[in-house]
């Protein structure tokens, strides 16, 4: 893995999946690509689930969020005020599924 230099771009990465589906395991291999070429990336994943465990196990910059079952401003305020924090820190958000993309939006 290259070290981020000055120019590096710190990139999050989003997705609430549930299970180790195809998108999941595609987050997974961004993270690595992207980390190689010298970029600073941060994986956003659901709490508790399978692409969390495997990206410490791999020891990735990971933050869990809960991302309740549906869209509720209400609801998903934490979530809503973490990734807020998260994007004025990064300087490229990829959002993969639409609970992602909306919570960004907020």
């Amino acid at each position: 893995m290259s070290d981020p230099t000055p120019e590096s771009l710190r990139i999050l990465i989003a997705c609430s999946a549930r299970k180790w589906i195809g998108e999941a395991a595609h987050c997974f291999q961004l993270y690595e690509k992207i980390a190689q070429i010298g970029h600073r990336p941060r994986l956003l994943v659901r709490e508790g689930h399978e692409l969390e465990s495997r990206a410490r196990d791999a020891d990735m910059d990971v933050v869990a969020l809960r991302y309740s079952s549906r869209f509720s401003p209400l609801g998903d305020w934490r979530d809503i005020r973490v990734m807020k924090h998260l994007i004025e820190e990064a300087d490229l958000v990829h959002c993969h599924r639409g609970k992602d993309t909306w919570i960004a939006a907020l």
